[in-house]
């Protein structure tokens, strides 16, 4: 029998203050691929990444990790600040706009390098 799969949603502060949002099934390589500004990381190679202000840890599909990372992205700055501030309030959000009911398996307070 396969386990069941997982996958971060994580929202990072760039150098700009702007926000940047991403989903993988390895936070910590993703980060450093930011942090290098490898190929994969195009927006992170302009506006490098200060910190991982949240992430999530999602049982759930591939697909429903980037439905989930859309939604995030789609949100204003105030919902996200708003997100990073009360992380818990994403399954309730999660299942409002998208009807999936995901299981939030850890919520990362966020990390500096």
């Amino acid at each position: 029998m396969k386990a069941p799969e997982s996958w971060f949603v994580y929202i990072l502060e760039c150098e700009n203050g702007s926000f940047y949002t991403g989903f993988t099934d390895d936070l910590s390589r993703r980060y450093e691929e930011h942090l290098k500004g490898t190929k994969k990381s195009r927006y992170t190679r302009s506006f490098k990444p200060v910190r991982i202000v949240r992430s999530w840890l999602l049982a759930g599909s591939r697909a429903s990790a980037m439905k989930v990372e859309r939604l995030v992205k789609g949100m204003d700055r105030k919902m996200k600040d708003a997100l990073v501030k009360n992380p818990q309030s994403i399954s309730e959000i999660i299942k409002q706009h998208t009807g999936l009911d995901i299981i939030v398996l850890k919520i990362g307070p966020g990390r500096s390098d």
